[in-house]
């Protein structure tokens, strides 16, 4: 996170992990001291995904919850009739799949809870260009 604060930039870092020895845990919710700036200049979360959100010009004194987006890839043909997808995203999150051979109309095409943090599946290739897009409802 970075701000200004009394007129200097200052950035902070928190990491949230498992913890270093059997039994601990760290902090689940990273607290961000403000001073008397009114906003962070940016939230940048990394996700040991390697995705990457950036918030800019967040307002002082809130607490919101951040999660981490749906990234849905090819996994690789199953063969040339069928395509096999992963979808990583959060554990235990419910995500709605939708479909679209034009990038402008979507239609739902699958309803899934993400019990395992990745899920892959297998689709039939009945069009010759279609895409998928992942969310959290």
């Amino acid at each position: 996170m970075r701000a200004t604060i009394f007129g200097k930039t200052f950035w902070q870092y928190r990491e949230i992990s498992a913890g270093g020895n059997v039994g601990d845990q760290n902090q689940l919710d990273p607290i961000f001291g403000l001073g008397n700036a009114t906003q962070a200049d940016i939230i940048r979360v990394e996700w040991p995904s390697g995705l990457v959100q950036e918030f800019h010009d967040v307002a002082s004194k809130q607490v919101f919850t951040i999660r981490e987006p749906a990234k849905l890839q090819s996994a690789g043909h199953a063969d040339s009739n069928h395509v096999r997808w992963s979808l990583l995203g959060g554990q235990n999150v419910f995500y709605n799949i939708e479909q679209s051979t034009d990038l402008e109309t979507w239609i739902p095409w699958l309803s899934v809870t993400n019990t395992s943090g990745l899920l892959t599946f297998t689709n039939d290739l009945t069009d010759s260009c279609r895409v998928f897009r992942a969310f959290e409802p």
